[in-house]
């Protein structure tokens, strides 16, 4: 037969605890039964501790409490000094994150010169380990305003050709001069 974990041998006669329940508090001893309530916050109350950072006399029966060693802080209180706040620290600079942000920027305004940037990025960040977003989407944005700048010149270019042959066609027909055909003046050397 095995004995339930909770099984008290001093006395065997109360049956066990069930799993969960709390056990009944430690006897008071008697000095500390006649400890008045905790310090109330409010100054006209009394038994007030002071504002924070002065030193709270100990309870009746217990010993003061020791320094912390190494610690300059606020005189001691009894308790153990906390740690120090977090700091807002910048965040440790990743190589390539400038680069990334100023190579998108020029993606829109000097295509060529932002593809370049977004590559060098990318490869710094990707020796750094760091995020690689920005310098892709700086690359990607581009290629594909390149992309549409050379189908402007092209489109442009052809244009502006076909313009030009219709006028070397006209001035071949009619000769030097200025001429007016259909609301359109040639003037042709």
């Amino acid at each position: 037969m095995s004995l339930p974990p909770n099984y008290d041998p001093q006395n065997p006669e109360r049956p066990a605890d069930p799993v969960g329940e709390v056990p009944p508090a430690p006897p008071v001893p008697p000095e500390a039964a006649s400890v008045p309530h905790a310090p109330s916050a409010d100054p006209a109350a009394p038994g007030y501790a002071g504002p924070a950072g002065y030193a709270t006399p100990p309870a009746p029966g217990y010993p003061p409490a020791e320094p912390t060693p190494g610690y300059q802080g606020a005189p001691a209180t009894g308790y153990p000094a906390a740690p120090p706040a977090p700091g807002y620290a910048p965040a440790p600079s990743v190589p390539g994150r400038g680069l990334a942000i100023a190579g998108l920027i020029c993606a829109f305004l000097v295509a060529p010169v932002g593809i370049i940037l977004s590559i060098i990025a990318l490869v710094k960040l990707n020796k750094s380990g760091g995020s690689k977003g920005i310098a892709i989407a700086g690359l990607i944005i581009g290629i594909l305003v390149t992309i549409a700048w050379i189908i402007g010149i092209i489109i442009t270019v052809t244009l502006a050709a076909g313009l030009l042959g219709n006028v070397i066609e006209m001035c071949s027909q009619l000769g030097p001069g200025v001429w007016d055909v259909n609301g359109v003046t040639y003037t042709c050397e």
